[in-house]
């Protein structure tokens, strides 16, 4: 094998290793048992969702009036949208401006075809 060629397949080799990809696999336990009579329950206060309206009726492209609440935008959402504006706003600039540094200029062009018109 050439240096290269075998850089690759030892690369190829130790990431396949690293990934876990060699057959190995890994069991779970099963979940410890709990004591008689403890219960669980999981559930989140959603400020998003209405409790006294229908919820299928609110999930939707254009939502009736009524469903949400009162805690959306704020002035986190404007810092947002002022960020992305920014933002694209910087790039938008940066582009103009590379592209403006790179536009030939008509001055030399202007100089060049007197100098090979006098070289004709």
């Amino acid at each position: 094998m050439t240096g290269w060629c075998r850089r690759v397949v030892v690369g190829l080799a130790a990431s396949w290793a690293v990934l876990g990809l060699g057959g190995a696999s890994a069991v779970a336990s099963p979940p410890p048992d709990d004591p008689p009579g403890a219960t669980t329950t999981t559930f989140a206060d959603n400020v998003f969702i209405p409790e006294n309206v229908n919820l299928s009726d609110c999930i939707s492209g254009v939502p009736r009036p009524g469903c949400g609440s009162e805690a959306r935008g704020g002035w986190r959402q404007g810092l947002v949208f002022v960020a992305l504006v920014g933002g694209i706003a910087f790039i938008g600039w940066r582009i103009i401006r590379s592209a403006r540094r790179n536009r030939p200029d008509p001055a030399d062009s202007d100089v060049q075809d007197e100098q090979d018109r006098a070289s004709r």
